[in-house]
C-alpha cells in the first residue's frame, strides 16, 4: 500500500496520513487528498475517537477503530473489511427489501429497497435503531396521512404505546418486506 521504505518505525501519525493522502491509492470518493487529511487529522483531537472506514483503489475496504489510552497514546487497530463490504453492497442491490435484527431487537443493517419501502421511517434506520421505535414511527407515519384511518385506530392504538411491545416468537422465519392497505392494518 505505501511507497517502499516510507512508514518506518517512528514515523508520526500525521505523516502517515500525508503519505496515504498523497499516494492515490485511497478512494477518496468527492474529497479532495486535503480534504481527507484534514478530516483524518481532526478526528485525533475528538475526545472519543469514531471509526472510519474507507476504500483503497484495489477494492480493498479498511476499518480504523482507534482508541486514546490513559497515558494518552493512541492505540489503532485497522481491519479488512473487504468481504463484509462485498455482502452488504450485495444485499443493498437486492429487488426485496432487506432488514436485519439483533437479539436485543437493535436494527443491524437494511438495504436500499426497504428505505424506500418505508421513506418517512428511513431517517431513523440507522444501526442500533431499535424495532419498537422504528415500528411506532411507521404506524405514526400512516396515521398521519389519512385522517379517517387515524380517527377510528387512534382509540385502539393509544393505550399501547407506553406500553413495551410484545417479544416476537423465538423461532422466527425470514420473512419479505411488502407493503399492506392501511385497511387491513388499521382494522
Amino acid at each position: 500500500v505505501f511507497p517502499e521504505n516510507a512508514i518506518a518505525p517512528g514515523i508520526s501519525y500525521p505523516e502517515i496520513v500525508r503519505i496515504l493522502a498523497e499516494s492515490d491509492v485511497l478512494d477518496l470518493a468527492d474529497s479532495t487528498p486535503e480534504e481527507w487529511r484534514t478530516q483524518m487529522l481532526a478526528r485525533w483531537e475528538q475526545d472519543e475517537i469514531q471509526p472510519i472506514t474507507f476504500k483503497f483503489r484495489d477494492g480493498t475496504w479498511v476499518k480504523l477503530e482507534e482508541r486514546r489510552t490513559k497515558s494518552g497514546d493512541i492505540v489503532t487497530h485497522a481491519l479488512d473489511i473487504t468481504e463484509r463490504m462485498r455482502v452488504w453492497a450485495a444485499i443493498d442491490v437486492l429487488p426485496d427489501a432487506f432488514v436485519l435484527f439483533d437479539r436485543e431487537e437493535r436494527l443491524l443493517a437494511c438495504n436500499r429497497r426497504y428505505r424506500e419501502m418505508f421513506p418517512d421511517s428511513s431517517a431513523l434506520m440507522q444501526s442500533g435503531a431499535r424495532f419498537e421505535d422504528l415500528l411506532r414511527q411507521r404506524v405514526f407515519d400512516l396515521l398521519l396521512d389519512r385522517p379517517l384511518e387515524r380517527a377510528r385506530a387512534v382509540p385502539r392504538i393509544e393505550p399501547g404505546l407506553g406500553q413495551p411491545l410484545e417479544r416476537p416468537r423465538r423461532e422466527c422465519q425470514p420473512q419479505v418486506a411488502r407493503r399492506q392497505p392501511l385497511a387491513q392494518i388499521a382494522n
